[in-house]
């Protein structure tokens, strides 16, 4: 990512949606000390719903959820939330998914608009990175 893009509208509104309270809270403190807002959630339906209320920058959504996963997530947001940055989260190995299955769901996430994916595990500065990037 250059680094001649504009500057990063502090302020803006990111989602965070993954199943894991200790990857939200990472997501939540370094963006929020960056000046963002952020709204996070624990499953895709609650994401989607906040998403049909308030348009978000950029949102972080894992691929492995339960009940609704980040590729029906993505589905959902470029439908009610075009104008929306969606960057997958996926952990490098990740136990509740097979390595082909989970390229599989990354792939998909990525035909269906969204824009790049983190590999668990990586650092605030991914995140910030990422966010300052997309959020502009």
């Amino acid at each position: 990512m250059p680094n001649h893009d504009p500057e990063p509208k502090m302020g803006a509104p990111i989602l965070v949606v993954d199943d894991e309270d200790d990857v939200r809270e990472v997501f939540r403190r370094a963006l929020t000390r960056r000046g963002y807002q952020v709204a996070e959630f624990s499953n895709g339906a609650a994401a989607v719903a906040a998403a049909e209320e308030q348009e978000f920058k950029l949102a972080f959504v894992d691929i492995a959820m339960p009940e609704m996963d980040g590729v029906e997530v993505v589905d959902h947001l470029r439908r009610v939330s075009p104008g929306t940055n969606v960057v997958m989260i996926t952990a490098f190995l990740d136990g509740a998914l097979a390595a082909d299955e989970r390229e599989d769901r990354v792939e998909k996430a990525l035909s269906l608009g969204a824009r790049g994916c983190l590999r668990k595990p990586f650092g605030t500065d991914t995140i910030l990175k990422t966010a300052d990037y997309f959020a502009r």
